[in-house]
């Protein structure tokens, strides 16, 4: 089924809408994975997708154009991620084991989430998208910034996190 038709059978609602939702639901259900690999909880990943998946609905319906739906649907499941981890306490609670080489030592977490709260609102957004899997054309794009400055930020804003780490941990 094309893009145009799936749009078509969302906008005509009833069967056809379920139809559709159906069909996009299972042909992009590997986001659920990919989200789970960048350390979103299984439970979470299902409600972050099965949002987006409303979400495309939302937008369809309203008469949003939409270029490209893989890219659409991969970047809401993106920010749904981020908000996943703007929520957290720190941000390697949520981080699967397999994805650490080490345990932090004692009291790492605890510093890194208080030197998280000392640095700029900006940073640690910044941080979080970086983290969270975004490339620097994303956050160029997301931000409005220069991609030589967004790459200039990210790196200021890990040294101010690294500064307020020795600052509080030492």
């Amino acid at each position: 089924m094309t893009q145009e038709e799936l749009f078509s059978m969302l906008n005509k609602g009833g069967v056809s809408r379920d139809r559709a939702l159906t069909e996009v639901y299972h042909e992009f259900f590997h986001l659920v994975g990919w989200c789970i690999k960048k350390g979103m909880p299984e439970e979470k990943a299902l409600d972050a997708y099965s949002d987006t998946i409303l979400a495309l609905d939302r937008s369809v319906r309203a008469g949003k154009q939409i270029e490209t739906l893989s890219a659409y649907l991969m970047g809401i499941i993106k920010h749904k991620l981020a908000d996943n981890w703007r929520n957290k306490k720190t941000l390697l609670e949520e981080v699967h084991e397999d994805q650490v080489s080490t345990n932090p030592e004692p009291g790492v977490l605890d510093c890194l989430e208080k030197a998280l709260e000392k640095i700029p609102d900006f940073c640690n957004n910044l941080l979080i998208d970086v983290g969270t899997g975004f490339t620097y054309p994303e956050i160029s794009e997301k931000y409005d910034l220069p991609l030589d400055q967004v790459r200039r930020r990210v790196y200021d804003c890990r040294k101010k996190l690294g500064e307020m780490m020795d600052q509080i941990c030492n």
